[in-house]
Protein backbone atom coordinates (compact mmCIF):
# COMPACT_ATOMS: atom_id res chain seq x y z
CA UNK A 1 0.00 0.00 0.00
CA UNK A 2 1.96 3.35 -1.21
CA UNK A 3 2.00 5.32 2.55
CA UNK A 4 3.36 9.20 2.34
CA UNK A 5 3.89 11.06 5.99
CA UNK A 6 2.84 14.07 6.67
CA UNK A 7 4.31 16.28 9.88
CA UNK A 8 1.91 19.33 11.12
CA UNK A 9 3.91 21.92 12.53
CA UNK A 10 3.80 24.37 14.33
CA UNK A 11 6.26 27.43 15.35
CA UNK A 12 9.04 24.97 16.59
CA UNK A 13 11.08 25.05 13.95
CA UNK A 14 14.20 22.97 15.31
CA UNK A 15 11.60 20.39 16.32
CA UNK A 16 10.13 20.08 13.03
CA UNK A 17 13.74 19.94 11.75
CA UNK A 18 14.90 16.96 14.42
CA UNK A 19 11.50 15.07 13.13
CA UNK A 20 11.66 15.43 9.85
CA UNK A 21 15.86 14.75 10.05
CA UNK A 22 14.30 11.35 11.71
CA UNK A 23 12.10 10.10 9.19
CA UNK A 24 14.57 10.97 6.72
CA UNK A 25 17.27 8.35 8.20
CA UNK A 26 14.66 6.21 7.61
CA UNK A 27 14.70 6.08 4.08
CA UNK A 28 11.29 9.49 3.72
CA UNK A 29 11.95 11.49 0.78
CA UNK A 30 10.87 15.08 1.51
CA UNK A 31 8.51 15.75 -1.22
CA UNK A 32 8.13 12.40 -2.47
CA UNK A 33 6.46 10.47 0.35
CA UNK A 34 7.01 13.14 3.11
CA UNK A 35 5.98 16.49 3.51
CA UNK A 36 5.87 18.85 6.08
CA UNK A 37 2.47 21.41 6.64
CA UNK A 38 3.40 24.42 8.31
CA UNK A 39 -0.02 25.57 10.40
CA UNK A 40 0.40 29.27 9.67
CA UNK A 41 0.49 32.05 7.13
CA UNK A 42 3.45 31.47 4.86
CA UNK A 43 3.76 35.16 5.87
CA UNK A 44 3.88 35.10 9.63
CA UNK A 45 6.62 36.47 11.42
CA UNK A 46 6.90 32.99 13.34
CA UNK A 47 9.88 31.31 12.49
CA UNK A 48 9.38 27.98 10.28
CA UNK A 49 11.66 24.83 9.42
CA UNK A 50 13.60 25.38 6.04
CA UNK A 51 11.88 21.59 5.14
CA UNK A 52 8.39 23.05 4.85
CA UNK A 53 6.47 22.37 1.64
CA UNK A 54 3.31 23.65 2.70
CA UNK A 55 0.95 26.03 4.67
CA UNK A 56 -2.60 25.39 5.78
CA UNK A 57 -2.82 29.85 5.81
CA UNK A 58 -3.41 30.41 9.41
CA UNK A 59 -3.12 28.46 12.72
CA UNK A 60 -6.01 25.68 12.71
CA UNK A 61 -4.45 23.94 15.60
CA UNK A 62 -4.08 20.33 15.54
CA UNK A 63 -7.88 19.22 14.11
CA UNK A 64 -7.75 21.46 11.68
CA UNK A 65 -4.70 20.72 10.65
CA UNK A 66 -4.95 17.15 10.29
CA UNK A 67 -8.29 17.88 8.62
CA UNK A 68 -6.35 20.34 5.92
CA UNK A 69 -3.63 17.70 4.99
CA UNK A 70 -6.70 14.90 4.88
CA UNK A 71 -8.16 17.28 2.23
CA UNK A 72 -5.03 17.54 0.49
CA UNK A 73 -3.79 13.90 0.37
CA UNK A 74 -7.79 13.64 -1.01
CA UNK A 75 -6.40 14.95 -3.78
CA UNK A 76 -3.44 12.32 -4.11
CA UNK A 77 -3.71 8.49 -4.73
CA UNK A 78 -2.03 7.47 -1.78
CA UNK A 79 -3.49 4.19 0.33
CA UNK A 80 -2.24 5.14 3.59
CA UNK A 81 -1.01 8.64 5.50
CA UNK A 82 1.05 8.89 8.66
CA UNK A 83 0.30 11.91 10.26
CA UNK A 84 2.59 13.15 12.27
CA UNK A 85 3.02 15.71 14.84
CA UNK A 86 6.45 17.62 14.99
CA UNK A 87 7.51 16.72 18.37
CA UNK A 88 8.36 13.00 18.77
CA UNK A 89 11.29 11.72 18.94
CA UNK A 90 12.27 7.81 17.45
CA UNK A 91 13.93 6.07 19.56
CA UNK A 92 13.65 2.54 18.94
CA UNK A 93 13.28 0.51 15.66
CA UNK A 94 13.05 2.63 11.95
CA UNK A 95 9.68 3.32 10.50
CA UNK A 96 10.52 3.21 6.99
CA UNK A 97 8.52 3.75 4.60
CA UNK A 98 8.68 -0.11 3.64
CA UNK A 99 7.31 -1.21 6.99
CA UNK A 100 4.21 1.18 6.70
CA UNK A 101 3.41 0.05 2.88
CA UNK A 102 3.72 -3.71 4.25
CA UNK A 103 1.28 -3.41 6.49
CA UNK A 104 -2.39 -5.00 5.57
CA UNK A 105 -5.31 -3.30 4.48
CA UNK A 106 -6.80 -5.10 7.47
CA UNK A 107 -5.04 -2.38 9.96
CA UNK A 108 -6.68 0.64 9.54
CA UNK A 109 -5.28 2.77 12.38
CA UNK A 110 -1.19 2.07 13.11
CA UNK A 111 0.53 3.49 15.85
CA UNK A 112 4.37 3.25 17.26
CA UNK A 113 4.33 2.15 20.86
CA UNK A 114 5.74 5.44 23.28
CA UNK A 115 8.34 5.72 25.71
CA UNK A 116 6.90 5.55 29.51
CA UNK A 117 5.84 8.63 30.73
CA UNK A 118 4.94 9.81 34.01
CA UNK A 119 0.77 9.87 34.67
CA UNK A 120 0.55 9.23 30.87
CA UNK A 121 -2.96 8.49 30.00
CA UNK A 122 -2.57 5.46 27.74
CA UNK A 123 -0.48 3.15 29.74
CA UNK A 124 -0.71 0.32 26.97
CA UNK A 125 0.96 2.28 24.35
CA UNK A 126 4.28 1.89 26.65
CA UNK A 127 6.56 -0.66 24.71
CA UNK A 128 6.30 -4.53 24.98
CA UNK A 129 7.86 -7.68 24.16
CA UNK A 130 7.78 -9.48 21.32
CA UNK A 131 7.62 -6.32 19.66
CA UNK A 132 4.81 -7.25 16.93
CA UNK A 133 1.60 -5.52 16.26
CA UNK A 134 -0.45 -5.66 19.39
CA UNK A 135 -4.60 -4.89 18.91
CA UNK A 136 -5.80 -2.47 21.12
CA UNK A 137 -9.07 -0.58 21.74
CA UNK A 138 -7.60 2.47 20.34
CA UNK A 139 -4.60 4.72 20.97
CA UNK A 140 -3.13 7.98 21.31
CA UNK A 141 -2.86 10.49 18.28
CA UNK A 142 1.11 11.27 18.09
CA UNK A 143 1.57 9.93 15.01
CA UNK A 144 -1.11 7.65 13.84
CA UNK A 145 -0.89 6.15 10.35
CA UNK A 146 -4.67 5.78 8.67
CA UNK A 147 -5.77 4.02 5.37
CA UNK A 148 -7.44 6.12 2.69
CA UNK A 149 -10.81 3.56 2.99
CA UNK A 150 -10.36 4.44 6.83
CA UNK A 151 -10.61 8.16 5.72
CA UNK A 152 -13.33 8.12 3.56
CA UNK A 153 -15.40 6.09 5.82
CA UNK A 154 -14.54 9.03 8.82
CA UNK A 155 -15.23 11.50 6.67
CA UNK A 156 -18.83 10.62 5.79
CA UNK A 157 -19.23 10.18 9.74
CA UNK A 158 -18.08 13.52 10.47
CA UNK A 159 -20.02 15.00 7.58
CA UNK A 160 -17.25 15.72 5.24
CA UNK A 161 -14.06 16.12 7.32
CA UNK A 162 -12.24 13.08 8.68
CA UNK A 163 -11.33 14.26 12.23
CA UNK A 164 -14.77 15.79 14.13
CA UNK A 165 -13.68 19.63 13.69
CA UNK A 166 -15.31 20.05 17.41
CA UNK A 167 -12.08 18.00 18.86
CA UNK A 168 -11.05 21.51 18.03
CA UNK A 169 -7.89 21.83 20.29
CA UNK A 170 -7.13 17.56 18.96
CA UNK A 171 -8.18 16.07 22.25
CA UNK A 172 -11.03 12.99 22.03
CA UNK A 173 -10.09 12.39 18.18
CA UNK A 174 -8.31 9.53 18.78
CA UNK A 175 -11.01 8.33 20.95
CA UNK A 176 -13.22 9.09 17.96
CA UNK A 177 -10.98 7.57 15.18
CA UNK A 178 -10.19 4.62 16.68
CA UNK A 179 -13.89 3.60 17.74
CA UNK A 180 -15.52 4.34 14.06
CA UNK A 181 -12.49 2.40 12.69
CA UNK A 182 -13.37 -0.85 14.85
CA UNK A 183 -16.70 -0.59 13.63
CA UNK A 184 -15.98 -0.83 10.15
CA UNK A 185 -14.04 -4.18 11.00
CA UNK A 186 -10.75 -2.80 10.94
CA UNK A 187 -7.50 -3.32 13.77
CA UNK A 188 -6.20 -0.82 15.32
CA UNK A 189 -2.70 -1.60 16.26
CA UNK A 190 0.34 -0.44 18.22
CA UNK A 191 3.66 -1.64 16.83
CA UNK A 192 5.80 -2.47 19.34
CA UNK A 193 8.89 -2.78 17.14
CA UNK A 194 9.20 0.94 16.63
CA UNK A 195 9.28 3.54 19.90
CA UNK A 196 8.64 7.17 19.96
CA UNK A 197 9.24 9.52 23.13
CA UNK A 198 6.80 12.78 23.17
CA UNK A 199 6.91 15.24 25.52
CA UNK A 200 3.61 16.93 25.55
CA UNK A 201 3.22 20.72 25.11
CA UNK A 202 6.35 21.38 24.11
CA UNK A 203 4.95 24.56 22.69
CA UNK A 204 3.19 25.67 25.78
CA UNK A 205 6.71 25.19 27.26
CA UNK A 206 8.60 26.94 25.00
CA UNK A 207 5.79 29.83 25.32
CA UNK A 208 5.07 30.22 22.21
CA UNK A 209 1.27 28.83 22.17
CA UNK A 210 -1.30 31.21 21.86
CA UNK A 211 -2.61 30.47 25.30
CA UNK A 212 -1.38 29.26 28.58
CA UNK A 213 -0.63 25.59 29.01
CA UNK A 214 -3.39 25.35 32.18
CA UNK A 215 -6.13 27.34 29.57
CA UNK A 216 -4.84 24.28 26.80
CA UNK A 217 -5.63 21.48 29.11
CA UNK A 218 -8.93 22.78 30.60
CA UNK A 219 -10.31 23.99 27.46
CA UNK A 220 -9.16 20.68 25.40
CA UNK A 221 -10.83 18.17 27.97
CA UNK A 222 -14.30 20.32 27.68
CA UNK A 223 -14.11 19.77 24.40
CA UNK A 224 -13.50 16.15 24.87
CA UNK A 225 -15.65 15.45 26.90
CA UNK A 226 -18.94 16.88 25.79
CA UNK A 227 -18.23 16.11 22.55
CA UNK A 228 -17.90 11.97 23.07
CA UNK A 229 -20.67 12.41 25.29
CA UNK A 230 -22.94 14.24 22.91
CA UNK A 231 -21.95 11.07 20.64
CA UNK A 232 -21.25 8.12 22.73
CA UNK A 233 -23.46 8.93 26.04
CA UNK A 234 -22.10 9.61 29.61
CA UNK A 235 -20.12 6.15 29.37
CA UNK A 236 -18.53 6.51 26.58
CA UNK A 237 -14.80 5.49 27.61
CA UNK A 238 -16.10 2.13 29.14
CA UNK A 239 -17.52 2.06 25.48
CA UNK A 240 -14.41 2.77 23.79
CA UNK A 241 -11.62 1.73 25.52
CA UNK A 242 -13.27 -1.08 28.11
Amino acid sequence: MKTIACILSYHMPELTSKTVADLVSAGWEIGNDLFIFENQDEHSAFDHAEEVTHFTGSNLRMTGGWNFIADWCAEHDDDRVWFCTNDFEVTYGTPSPGILSDLPASIGWWHPAVEPIKDYCFPWMFGQNPAGLRDVPMTDSICPAITRECMEYLRAWNHGQVFDQLFYRGWGLDYDSCWQIRQMGKRVVIHDAIRVKHEASRTYTAGKAPESMEAFYAEAHGEMSQRLIAKYGPDWHKMIVG
